[in-house]
């Protein structure tokens, strides 16, 4: 229920709540302000007689001198109100998961749990990128009869663009930045963590025939991976080394087989 009001300086008419009655508010006409009434008077909601609400009792109950009907004032709650609650209900939730997550995360080995398994994820992601590596490469070699840098693949459309400009550990993708070389004949190309033992325990080539060799990489002093290093996988009796790219007889887009794509 609203009610008018004069503003006692300018004297201006504001409608304002019943329950605001007993508030002090603002003029916005002049920024005066001001209590519109000491008491205010309710309407009982069972006989309709006058029941003077004191200063203050927004609220609170009281009871009809007429009837003795007992009610509460309508109470207003500002919206503003909701706001701080819900923020400090979704901090409390935040830090729940926060709590959870650690102790989970330290039943596992703890933070250094952590950063093991994403190292081992950086690793894994190398490896694939090197692989995606050398069947770009074959394909450029099928096309256009020489091999090619990360530039002129990602202009052919055979590697994503990221991987062409992670050649800096600025630039890193997934922890590993490449250092690849080629003279149109060869090829290879050099993963390393950006973070020796923060993004990756280990550093890995790749070169013209599909192997992927790899070496401790623990810290900057680190040697990086080259041929002579340990290839990746152990020797399959009667099989293929897993960490060599097997080849596949493909039909190239000139209509030659020759292609040899690693298999993931």
């Amino acid at each position: 229920m609203r009610v008018e009001v004069k503003c006692p300086k300018c004297g201006k008419a504001l409608s304002i709540e019943l329950a605001h009655a007993t508030w002090e508010i603002r003029c916005k006409s002049c920024s005066h302000y001001f209590v519109p009434v000491e008491d205010s008077e309710v309407p009982c909601p069972k006989c309709g007689a006058a029941v003077v609400m004191p200063r203050g009792g927004s609220g609170k109950k009281v009871s009809c001198l007429a009837c003795g009907f007992n009610f509460r004032h309508p109470e207003h709650r500002p919206v503003k109100l909701l706001i701080p609650a819900v923020a400090g209900v979704f901090a409390v939730l935040v830090l729940l998961v926060l709590v959870f997550g650690l102790s989970s995360t330290g039943r596992r080995g703890g933070c250094t749990g952590w950063f093991n398994r994403r190292n081992t994820a950086n690793e894994y992601a190398a490896i694939a990128t090197l692989r995606g590596l050398c069947s770009a490469e074959e394909v450029f070699c099928a096309k256009f009869g020489n091999y090619a840098t990360l530039t002129q693949l990602a202009n052919a459309r055979l590697i994503d663009s990221v991987t062409a400009g992670a050649t800096h550990r600025v630039y890193a993708k997934s922890g590993y930045y490449y250092i690849h070389k080629t003279d149109g004949a060869t090829w290879c190309c050099t993963a390393m963590p950006a973070g020796p033992g923060l993004t990756g325990s280990r550093s890995f080539f790749i070169g013209t025939d599909g192997v992927i060799y790899y070496a401790p990489c623990e810290t900057e002093s680190d040697a990086p991976a080259d041929s002579g290093d340990t290839p990746l996988g152990n020797p399959v009796p009667g099989g293929v080394n897993p960490g060599v790219a097997k080849p596949l007889l493909t039909k190239s887009l000139r209509g030659r087989p020759g292609a040899c794509f690693p298999q993931p």
